[in-house]
């Protein structure tokens, strides 16, 4: 399950996945995500709520790459995950590089760090 919005007054998209998802949700919420994107004016920011949600598959972990190269070709300017779990911290590790990749447990972590100039 997942939900996809964008807030102009922030200039944020927030995302949250729950469970586990086979690829064709994956490419769904890609599409949604993407959608989001396309209404977001550049610099925007990426906030995903995954604290529920399961390990991805490695075909879903590809497919969200997707989504990721389209984001950064449009301009976002940060992101951050809510998580909980030591085995998705690896994967996004993995996939998104530690370096680039900003994670925090609760959704006030996160703002705040979004909300910093």
């Amino acid at each position: 399950m997942y939900n996809v919005k964008y807030d102009a007054g922030k200039n944020r998209i927030y995302a949250v996945l729950e469970g586990t998802s086979n690829l064709d949700e994956i490419k769904k919420y890609n599409a949604d995500f993407i959608k989001a994107i396309d209404q977001a004016k550049p610099g925007f920011t990426y906030l995903c709520d995954i604290s529920k949600r399961g390990v991805e598959l490695p075909e879903c972990v590809k497919e969200l790459e997707v989504g990721k190269n389209y984001s950064i070709k449009k301009g976002i300017s940060k992101f951050a995950f809510i998580i909980d779990g030591a085995i998705l911290k690896m994967q996004l590790k993995r996939a998104y590089g530690e370096n680039q990749t900003t994670m925090f447990a609760t959704k006030e972590e996160a703002e705040k760090y979004l909300d910093a100039k």
